[in-house]
């Protein structure tokens, strides 16, 4: 995976701690998506930063019906 992918991604909650684990591991770029922006400070919806055509992995905790990966 790891020559694969250019950064990890979180979904928070529940993801964001497995990616930043895995993100350690394979020295590459973590970001955080969240459902919706945030209502305060920059307002973003992913922190972090990845290029236009990157490879990443979007890792969460638990896929229940796929719709946070889908909206991710």
């Amino acid at each position: 995976v790891k020559s694969s992918i250019d950064a990890v991604a979180g979904i928070v909650l529940g993801g964001a701690t497995l990616a930043t684990h895995i993100a350690i591991i394979l020295d590459k770029p973590l970001l955080l998506i969240r459902p919706t922006p945030k209502t305060y400070g920059t307002f973003a919806q992913v922190e972090g930063v990845a290029s236009k055509g990157s490879n990443v992995l979007i890792v969460d905790d638990v896929v229940r019906n796929g719709t946070a990966m889908a909206n991710a």
